[in-house]
C-alpha cells in the first residue's frame, strides 16, 4: 500500500545520504516536500510546525516539547567517527576560547561536556559565523565542527579530537548525534512507513552514496558510512543522550559566551 507524507525534514550533510536516498527511493513511499537544511534548521522547521517528521540534532530533543523519538535509526557513532572535531594548535587541556559551528549543536554539546568532565574546562564559546576564522587562529582557541565541515578542516590544525571517540572512550557508551522526530499524535501508519523508506536507503548505502557524491569522493564517503556511523538507535545510545541532556552543558554553553 502507497503511503504518502506530506513534509519531512532531513539534514543534508554526508551521513544522512542514506535516509535521503530511501526517503526518495523506496517502493510503496511517497513524501510530498522533502526539506533539505542544515541539522539546526531542521529542527527549527520542526518547531514552527513545517513538518511532523524530522532528522534533528539529538541534542535540541528536549527543547522540542511535543516531540517524541521515532524509528530505530539515528546518526551515531561507537567510536571514532570523524563525524564531530575539536581542531586546534594547542593540547584541549590549554583551550580558552571555542568557537562553535551553528549548525553542529550536538557536536557544541559533546565537545564542552568532555572539556568540563576530562580537563576540567569552562572556556568562552563562541559562535563561528564566518569561515575565515579558521584561518586566524590565536593561541588557545578551538573550533567545533560537524559533517562535511569537520572532515574539509581537520588537515588545517595541529590537534584533533574525535569527539565521538572521546565520549565512547569516557562515557563507556554509544552516542546519537541527530535522531528521528515526530510530532505527538503523528499517524503511526506515517512513522512506520518512514522507518522502511530509511530501512531502503540503509540497504542501498553504496547507490545513496553514488548518486550524490563525485567519483573522486565516493570510496572514502562510503567506508565512511559503512564502518564509522552507526545507525542503529538502541537503548545504550538513549542511556546517552539522557546523561547528555542531564549535565548542565546547555546551561554553561548559555552563560560562558565569548
Amino acid at each position: 500500500m502507497m503511503v504518502t507524507v506530506p513534509h519531512i525534514a532531513v539534514a543534508s550533510y554526508p551521513d544522512a545520504l542514506p535516509f535521503i536516498y530511501g526517503i526518495r527511493h523506496a517502493p510503496d513511499f511517497r513524501v510530498g516536500e522533502l526539506l533539505a537544511a542544515t541539522p539546526e534548521r531542521c529542527a527549527e522547521l520542526f518547531a514552527e510546525r513545517e513538518t511532523d517528521l524530522a532528522l534533528v540534532p539529538a541534542a535540541l530533543v528536549p527543547d522540542l516539547h511535543d516531540a517524541d523519538i521515532v524509528t530505530e535509526y539515528c546518526v551515531g557513532a561507537t567510536g571514532p567517527s570523524r563525524s564531530a572535531l575539536l581542531l586546534s594548535n594547542d593540547p584541549p587541556r590549554e583551550l580558552r576560547r571555542l568557537f562553535l559551528d551553528p549548525q553542529s549543536p550536538t557536536a557544541a554539546h559533546l565537545a564542552a561536556y568532555l572539556l568540563g568532565k576530562r580537563w576540567g574546562l569552562t572556556p568562552k564559546y563562541v559562535p563561528l559565523d564566518d569561515s575565515e576564522l579558521l584561518f586566524r587562529v590565536e593561541t588557545g582557541d578551538g573550533f567545533v565542527l560537524g559533517g562535511g565541515k569537520a572532515a574539509d578542516a581537520e588537515g588545517l590544525f595541529t590537534h584533533v579530537t574525535d569527539l565521538t571517540g572521546e565520549w565512547c572512550a569516557t562515557e563507556q557508551l554509544p552516542v546519537a548525534l541527530g535522531v528521528w522526530v515526530a510530532r505527538k499524535g503523528t499517524d503511526l501508519l506515517q512513522i512506520e512507513a518512514l522507518e522502511y523508506a530509511l530501512t531502503f536507503g540503509l540497504e542501498h548505502t553504496f547507490e545513496a552514496v553514488r548518486e550524490s557524491v563525485p567519483d573522486e569522493a565516493l570510496l572514502e564517503i562510503y567506508e565512511h558510512l559503512s564502518s564509522e556511523v552507526d545507525y542503529l538507535f538502541d537503548l545504550e545510545k538513549h542511556k546517552a543522550l539522557k546523561r547528555l541532556w542531564s549535565s548542565g552543558v546547555k546551561n554553561a554553553l548559555r552563560t560562558n559566551p565569548g
